[in-house]
Order: structure tokens, then sequence, then C-alpha cells
């Protein structure tokens, strides 16, 4: 269907559009990586025709052409993410701050929930029990110093690889919920930081994995399952 002239997407528009092709690049890279190696299998195949020196020769040149040709499309993909991401970050660059009022309100949500998790109440269970977007918001600015704090660093042997919280696990957590309880442009803020902080970095991760296994020849199955693996852990729910 043909974009009306003069038509300008919303803030919602521009999310969806965005995460959307970051989608697609994940899934075009899977893709490239398939065909790519269906290709050098193919090329690898001796001709009859030529001599030993003559199939090692005509290997060669194909295969450097067929990465040259992978390449090239991976480079198209990193622009692709690049572009996407700016989009989300221009979006969030319009993200009004709240006023006095707003302010009043998360602090006294924060107290409310700082009370529950005193008590013992796990994180998942305050953020999946709150429904008010201030009160989300509150969590989103409050939980990562609050976890940072309670959270002491171990000594001796056990603060070996100690990274402690991983505080960007748990602004992705409530920004989910956000986008499960809000609409319009709040929904739209809370999908972009999903976008940037989830989908971008897993992008970039099948991005630069695909770009290795093009030039090492190896199999896109361990590629897809460290992508998979990736973005499972930043809630991303790509088919298999």
């Amino acid at each position: 269907m043909p974009t009306p002239l003069g038509w300008k997407p919303n803030t919602r528009q521009k999310v969806h559009q965005a995460r959307g092709e970051l989608a697609a690049a994940r899934a075009d890279l899977s893709q490239l990586l398939r065909e790519h190696n269906d290709a050098l299998r193919a090329a690898l195949r001796d001709d009859p025709l030529l001599s030993g020196e003559g199939n090692r020769q005509k290997r060669s040149e194909r295969t450097a052409t067929l990465r040259r040709l992978a390449d090239e499309r991976v480079a198209g993909h990193r622009e692709r993410v690049a572009d996407a991401e700016a989009v989300l970050q221009d979006v969030l660059a319009t993200q009004p701050a709240p006023d006095a009022a707003g302010i009043a309100r998360r602090e006294a949500h924060w107290r409310r929930a700082q009370t529950l998790l005193d008590a013992g109440r796990s994180v998942g269970d305050v953020i999946a029990a709150a429904t008010d977007p201030e009160a989300l918001m509150a969590l989103r600015e409050e939980l990562p110093t609050y976890l940072q704090a309670r959270q002491a660093k171990p000594r001796g042997l056990e603060a070996i690889g100690w990274e402690g919280t991983d505080t960007t696990r748990v602004a992705l957590d409530v920004d989910r919920r956000l986008v499960e309880v809000t609409d319009g442009d709040a929904r739209a803020f809370a999908a972009a930081r999903v976008g940037l902080a989830g989908e971008v970095p897993v992008t970039r991760l099948a991005l630069d994995m695909t770009a290795e296994d093009i030039h090492a020849g190896r199999s896109p199955m361990a590629t897809a399952i460290a992508v998979q693996q990736a973005g499972a852990q930043a809630g991303i729910e790509d088919p298999a």
C-alpha cells in the first residue's frame, strides 16, 4: 500500500518500525549464513575438467567472491541497525520529564515498593504486581541503586568473578511491564527503551558473529544458538 503524500509516522509508529527493522535484520542474518554456507559447499566441489591446481585456484576465487558478497550484505545490515538505533534514541529524546506532582507520586510509590522489598518480596513479584505507570517508573529509577546497595560484595574466593547486580536486566523487566500496562506515547517510550537496551545489543551480537562465521566457515548453528540465548535473556522471542 503506498504511503500518502506528506504522511509522517507518529511516535508509536516510529518505534514499531525501528523494532521491526531490528527483528528483520536478525532474521536476514540467520538466512544469510545458511545461504552462504550452502554456496560455499557448492563452490568447493571440484570440476572434473580442471587440473588439481586449476580446481584449487577456482575454489579460492569462488570462496573470495562469496565472502566479499556476504560481507557487503552484513555491512548493509549494520547500517540498517544503526538507523533503527538512531530512531529509537531520537524518540526517547522527546520524552517529557515528570512535573513536580509526578515526581511526588513516584516517590510515594517507591516508599510502598521499598516496604515490600524490605519485607522479603522478590523484585520480580513487585514488578509483576505493579499496574500504575508511575509506580513502574519509580521502580525503574530506584531499583538499580537499591539492589546495588543491598548486595554487598563478597570477600575472599567468593569475590572472584563477582559482577554485582545486573541493573540493565532489572530495567528491561520494568520496561517490558510498562509496555504491557500502558498505551499511547508512554508505551512507545517504554518499547523504545526495550529496543535500545535489549534488541539492539542482541542484533549487534548477531552481526558480529555472522561476520566472523563468514570467514571462519563455521556452521551457522552455533551463532543461531548464541543469538537465541542472548535474545532469551533480553526477553526477545524470535522464531527459530
